[in-house]
Formats: structure tokens, sequence, C-alpha cells
């Protein structure tokens, strides 16, 4: 009988060491495995902000304004209270919210006089474009929303859906505002500041 007792206590204690041992490598292993991913995305991320900044040099006027317009978000969203997870989000749409300009001909984006009806209305498709490009990639479906309502208008004249008011989302509003104070307070080629 006690020999018995000793080789099941054995054996459990075999057991419970060896699931500890599991327990330890499946934590050590997560949190390698979240590390590189986390790299991964930010090397990513790193790729994408790099295509927007060539976006931009198209237009000398407007280098350098999607890093404004993410820096005065995250001041407004930080001054409003908003939490860390929404505050990142907004950096990241900030950083991306121009990205469908890529499909903007150089001849509307760097018209130096007032565009035509036509040209306006190409210009305009960049919010959708951006839009589309954004909820195809996996990691920026949170923020593709908050991109697509940045020139939505509180008046209800905005685009691409003409939402107004409290329908506008609040972190795209947070963007507008960010946005229209670096458009007026910075010279373009259409218009001095």
């Amino acid at each position: 009988y006690k020999l018995a007792y000793d080789n099941s206590a054995l054996i459990s204690l075999t057991l419970l060491l060896i699931w500890l041992i599991g327990l330890g490598a499946i934590y050590y292993g997560r949190k390698f495995v979240l590390k590189e991913l986390d790299k991964k995305i930010k090397d990513y991320e790193q790729h994408i902000y790099s295509l927007v900044s060539m976006i931009e040099k198209r237009d000398s006027y407007t280098a350098g304004h999607t890093q404004r317009v993410a820096n005065y978000s995250v001041l407004i969203a930080k001054e409003m209270g908003y939490v860390d997870e929404d505050i990142d989000n907004l950096y990241r749409a900030c950083m991306l919210h121009d990205i469908g300009k890529v499909s903007t001909p150089d001849s509307i984006l760097l018209k130096p006089g007032k565009l035509s009806k036509l040209e306006f209305n190409i210009i305009k498709e960049h919010v959708s474009t951006s839009y589309e490009i954004l909820k195809g990639v996996d990691i920026y479906k949170d923020i593709a929303e908050i991109v697509r309502h940045h020139h939505e208008t509180y008046d209800g004249h905005g685009y691409p859906n003409g939402l107004k008011g409290d329908e506008i989302p609040m972190l795209s509003q947070i963007m507008t505002l960010a946005d229209s104070f670096d458009a007026m307070t910075t010279n373009r080629i259409y218009k001095a500041r």
C-alpha cells in the first residue's frame, strides 16, 4: 500500500512539474511572439509612413502635413481625456488620412489656381480611396472609419457622406479640426496661410 502511495505521489509531483514547465514555456513563448509581432507591425507601419511621406513630397507645400495633423490631434485628444488606445488609433489614422492622394493626378494636386468642379470632385475621392486602402489591411480596419469621415463638417456639407453633428465620429471631428488648423496656418500652392 505504501509503495503504491509513494508511486502515486511521485507521478503526481512529476505531472505537476511538467505542467508548471509547460505554463512557463507558454508564458515566455507568448511574450516572445507578441514582442516579435509588435516589432513586425512597427516595421510595417514605418514602411507605410514612408509611402505617405513620398506622397507628401509630391507637393513641397504640404510636406510634414500629416505629422503636424497627428501631433495636433494627439494634443487635443489628450486634453479631452481620451484613453491611450483611442489616442494611438487617432495618431495612426492621422498619419494615413491622405494616403488616398496617391491616386490624385499631380495636375490637380499641384494646381496653383482654383480647382474646377470636376477637379474638386476628383480630389474629394482621396477620402474614399484612403478608406478602401485601410479597410483592406487587418491592422488598419479600426482606423478606416476615422479616416473616412475627416472631411465631414458639422453642418452636413462635408464629404463623402454628408454626415452632420454627432453622426460624425468624435475622433474624426478631432482630426478635422487639426487638419483645418494646419491648412489655415501653412502656405499652400493655391492659398496663403
